[in-house]
């Protein structure tokens, strides 16, 4: 019966985010919780924790975003504990996004670096050229917004890279080159000017929202 509920729960809480119901979502993510701790489904449970933290992260609610990052990271622990690279990842991914939105002081972004540093390492671990790119973007977004030019210019350098491999190899849009080159380019200007004069902005939603591998945490 709680294998049922947790596949019920688990899909009605995913469909209520779907539609911008995040709230909603909340109370059925809790639920799927509840129902793999029930079952004592250690994977299941890292899995809840992560939609769950996701949805608390997402929510209007102001005490969300402590409790988001409580679920977050003890998805991250019982993944970590299974082996489980790619739920490490989207863990990751969504603690550096949840780093990222809570604002722009030296303390949060440096929590986003070392986040960001853990899921570029996984990614790779995996072989994953997307994650990767992704990865890449975002910290050197971050680089160029602290002013640290020279290690945005070298992420930048790394995602233009992976983003032309992404075309060739993999059928990737044109379009994910021609951006790369564009804020390789801003980043470079901002190098040689020595001043903060181009912003390249993070997509802080895609990175919270982010599958690696494009699979999703059972």
């Amino acid at each position: 019966a709680y294998n049922q509920l947790k596949k019920t729960y688990t899909e009605y809480g995913e469909l209520l985010e779907a539609e911008g119901r995040t709230s909603d979502a909340v109370t059925y993510h809790r639920r799927a919780l509840a129902a793999a701790v029930a079952t004592r489904d250690k994977a299941a449970e890292a899995a809840a924790h992560f939609r769950l933290g996701r949805a608390l992260v997402s929510s209007t609610s102001p005490d969300a975003a402590a409790q988001g990052k409580t679920h977050l990271s003890k998805s991250l622990d019982v993944c970590t504990d299974l082996g489980d690279i790619r739920g490490q990842g989207m863990a990751y991914s969504a603690l550096a996004a949840l780093s990222q939105q809570q604002g722009a002081d030296k303390s949060g972004s440096e929590e986003a670096l070392t986040h960001l540093k853990n899921f570029l390492r996984v990614s790779e671990s995996t072989g994953n050229l997307e994650a990767q790119a992704e990865a890449c973007h975002n910290l050197g977004t971050i680089y160029n917004r602290e002013g640290r030019f020279d290690r945005a210019v070298e992420y930048f350098e790394q995602n233009f890279r992976l983003c032309r491999q992404l075309v060739k190899d993999h059928g990737a849009k044109t379009l994910v080159v021609d951006k790369a080159r564009l804020n390789l380019g801003m980043a470079k200007g901002n190098q040689r000017l020595g001043k903060y004069m181009f912003v390249i902005n993070s997509d802080v939603k895609s990175l919270l929202y982010w599958k690696n591998s494009r699979q999703d945490i059972r």
